[in-house]
């Protein structure tokens, strides 16, 4: 019974596969993505006359951000965006206007971290900046504002009294 249902399936087989020795066309090879189509639309705003990511009127804590910049979450330190413009670009925007020590890369991924803004003036706030690819397409931007330092910070006999004077200190 078994044989009889494997010598049915052979000439469906065979019907339905084809040898692409036997005449036919290679398979094509896989195109790059086409660009979104609000990143086809909005391309003339989003990127000056050299391919350049343009600066918006939008600052965070003295970091000029990007035209086309969307943004998905606000918390009192933590700003998140969402673009359609490709991470290469977003990349090569931040990338000369943050100042840092250490940048971490995992895959496409890059985060400046204690970063200041080049043309900050006054009070400057380090960033944390992390550009990552979207899941939904595009470029995920993640800005997180470092506590600053307090400008007179407690002396260490004024946390060794505050120490001791805890009720809650079980020393």
């Amino acid at each position: 019974m078994r044989l009889r249902h494997l010598s049915l399936l052979f000439p469906i087989l065979a019907a339905c596969g084809g040898d692409v020795g036997q005449g036919e066309a290679p398979p094509l090879p896989l195109a790059e993505p086409a660009p979104t189509h609000e990143l086809r639309r909005a391309g003339s705003e989003l990127f000056d006359a050299q391919g350049r990511l343009r600066e918006s009127n939008q600052e965070l804590a003295a970091l000029k951000l990007p035209v086309g910049l969307e943004q998905e979450y606000v918390d009192r330190r933590v700003h998140a965006f969402h673009t359609v413009v490709p991470l290469r670009k977003v990349l090569q925007y931040f990338g000369p206007r943050l100042i840092t020590g250490q940048v971490d890369t995992q895959g496409e991924s890059a985060t400046y971290r204690a970063a200041l803004p080049r043309d900050a003036r006054g009070s400057q706030v380090r960033l944390d900046v992390t550009i990552a690819p979207s899941s939904r397409g595009g470029t995920s931007i993640r800005i997180y504002e470092l506590p600053s330092e307090p400008v007179n910070p407690p002396s260490l006999e004024e946390l060794r009294r505050e120490f001791e004077s805890d009720p809650n200190n079980l020393m």
